[in-house]
């Protein structure tokens, strides 16, 4: 999957609620979900491994979350089950 150029997903707006995303940014969190690895996505659109990271960091102070997995779920790019397993008899 390539993933230079344009961002590959949608705005970080849903009802007003969250802030926008840039462009840069959005492309960087679909990069780092795809191929798992902060380097390796941003050696995949073609920025430097810091800049990535600093992608990341903004992503997680403008929707105010603390990681990454979080902020994939205020995206809507991420579902979990609301039980994660059952409960013992």
């Amino acid at each position: 999957m390539q993933l230079r150029g344009r961002a590959t997903s949608g705005s970080a707006v849903v009802d007003g609620a969250r802030p926008r995303l840039p462009p840069r940014v959005l492309q960087m969190l679909a990069a780092y979900a795809y191929h798992g690895s902060i380097k390796v996505a941003a050696e995949c659109i073609g920025i430097s491994h810091q800049y990535g990271k600093n992608l990341i960091t903004i992503s997680h102070q403008r929707l105010d979350v603390p990681s990454t997995i979080d902020a994939f779920r205020e995206l809507g790019w991420l579902t979990t089950p609301s039980q994660c397993h059952e409960e013992p008899e």
